[in-house]
């Protein structure tokens, strides 16, 4: 499922949108009856949902909130693949993971500006606002940031100013998790 307050999914360039409404997204239930929840993935955001492309000079004020068994949630992204460049959040983000029906709990990612980003570029990007959070990788920026290459790793002029409530061990005031593989980092020790 893609929510965002401009668009739920893109492939292409997204420039100068502004968005101040709220974006919210609650599971699915298999039918009225239930009380389990479809795994359903989540991709929720301010600006797009699901991008594959660039996002410049976007910005959001609005809440955004999702709840489901698999939650990607960001100010600006929930799930990024590309550039995200003078872009801003200052709306507050609630993201609950929930149970897939055996007991146990799933996966999220929660970021003030993007919830997950692979081998993606930030730059001049700013974020204020609260996140409350039971996603596993939260991150003032970004949640989690994934890359293939070391030169691909590009976060800079980033500013948070975000205060977070998760329930996770893994928190970190710009970027959540940061997996870049370790033949990357050290040649020498290729798996």
């Amino acid at each position: 499922v893609y929510a965002g307050g401009v668009s739920g999914q893109s492939n292409s360039n997204t420039t100068g949108c502004d968005n101040s409404g709220s974006v919210i997204i609650e599971e699915f239930k298999a039918s009225s009856t239930s009380s389990v929840a479809i795994e359903a993935k989540f991709y929720v955001a301010g600006i797009i949902g699901y991008s594959n492309g660039t996002i410049t000079g976007s910005n959001n004020a609005g809440t955004i909130r999702a709840r489901g068994v698999y939650a990607y949630s960001g100010g600006v992204a929930g799930y990024n693949a590309g550039t995200l460049s003078q872009c801003s959040n200052i709306g507050n983000i609630m993201a609950i993971t929930t149970s897939t029906g055996s007991g146990e709990y799933s996966y999220g990612y929660s970021g003030g500006i993007a919830g997950y980003s692979t081998n993606s570029i930030f730059n001049s990007v700013y974020a204020e606002g609260d996140i409350e959070t039971r996603a596993i990788n939260v991150g003032g920026i970004v949640g989690q940031y994934v890359t293939t290459s070391v030169t691909i790793v590009c976060i800079e002029d980033v500013i948070s100013k975000v205060n977070i409530n998760a329930y996770t061990d893994v928190v970190g005031g710009l970027v959540g998790l940061l997996n870049i593989p370790m033949d990357i980092i050290d040649p020498d020790k290729q798996t």
